[in-house]
């Protein structure tokens, strides 16, 4: 794990924590694949990215410290609610959170039409943890078209 850490630190394009706009606590992943959170947080951390990740949504001290965070990561396929699902009350209760889905594999178009609004976008772990973060951190500069338009986004 040292040689992953020491390499993260070194590898160029890294993003710059000074022009990140962080207006709450960072990023949230919601993610029952432990080697996965790890990975995401080293990185984070490796970049001084402010990152808190549980395994579901049930670890969290309650469904309304979503609105604590800037941006959410979400898993497709947890344990009791598909990472969509969760994002439908993220709707409904907080206006302006961005979600990002990822999943191991990947989710047909025609699903994917029918996500709720905040879900800006869809990425596979396969594109690697780097460009889950790269476009995490997209939303935060607000690189982003308004919700309305970036529904469903591929």
């Amino acid at each position: 794990m040292y040689w992953l850490e020491n390499n993260l630190r070194e590898q160029k394009g890294l993003i710059q924590p000074s022009v990140i706009p962080y207006r709450k606590k960072g990023l949230l992943l919601i993610d029952d694949d432990e080697w996965f959170r790890s990975l995401f947080r080293l990185i984070c951390e490796a970049q001084g990215i402010p990152v808190t990740a549980y395994a579901s949504l049930a670890d969290m001290p309650s469904f309304a410290s979503l609105q604590d965070y800037d941006v959410v990561i979400l898993d497709y396929y947890l344990e009791s609610f598909k990472g969509p699902e969760i994002a439908e009350y993220i709707d409904v209760f907080f206006d302006d959170l961005p979600v990002v889905v990822i999943s191991g594999s990947d989710i047909s178009a025609t699903e994917r039409q029918t996500w709720p609004r905040c879900i800006r976008r869809f990425q596979c772990k396969k594109e690697g943890a780097h460009s889950i973060l790269e476009n995490a951190v997209e939303l935060l500069n607000g690189h982003w078209p308004p919700k309305a338009q970036a529904a469903n986004l591929n």
